[in-house]
């Protein structure tokens, strides 16, 4: 089973557009690349992250929030 890597992502993601397929669409990717992209396979790049925030409806100042490992925003002790 993969595991997302970005679960306020992919909130965001099913409140907006339903589902993983039809965000998929929107931005011009196929199921398989947005499902990679999801389980951290493969890197957001700055385009797709432009996009995603339109799509989305995020603001672009806390946007990065949404695109960062659960486990990054953990305090270091």
């Amino acid at each position: 089973q993969h595991i997302c890597k970005f679960p306020a992502l992919r909130g965001e993601i099913v409140k907006v557009c339903g589902t993983q397929a039809a965000f998929a669409m929107s931005m011009n990717l196929t199921k398989s690349t947005i499902s990679k992209k999801m389980t951290g396979k493969v890197p957001w790049d700055s385009n797709e992250i432009e996009n995603a925030c339109r799509i989305l409806k995020l603001d672009p100042a806390t946007a990065w929030t949404f695109f960062i490992f659960p486990q990054s925003r953990k305090k270091e002790t």
